[in-house]
């Protein structure tokens, strides 16, 4: 599988679960993701996601400290 294509695979599972998400009761998405991890955090921004929150320093991984952001996506209202 190529570069693109992973891209194009991860787009489409975020916008299944999107599409998803209120036909099994949720009003609202969120997550956390790495700060570090840009790819992650274009994604989810391309798909409506706001920052919610900016938690500095709170993961130890393996002795290096990383931000975490804390993101989410309100549905239709209903």
């Amino acid at each position: 599988m190529t570069y693109l294509q992973r891209l194009a695979t991860r787009a489409d599972l975020l916008q299944h679960a999107i599409a998803q998400a209120p036909e099994l009761g949720f009003r609202t998405i969120a997550t956390t993701i790495f700060a570090s991890n840009e790819r992650s955090l274009r994604l989810f921004r391309a798909h409506g996601f706001q920052e919610w929150g900016h938690l500095p320093s709170v993961a130890d991984l393996d002795g290096r400290h990383e931000d975490v952001v804390f993101v989410g996506l309100p549905l239709a209202r209903y």
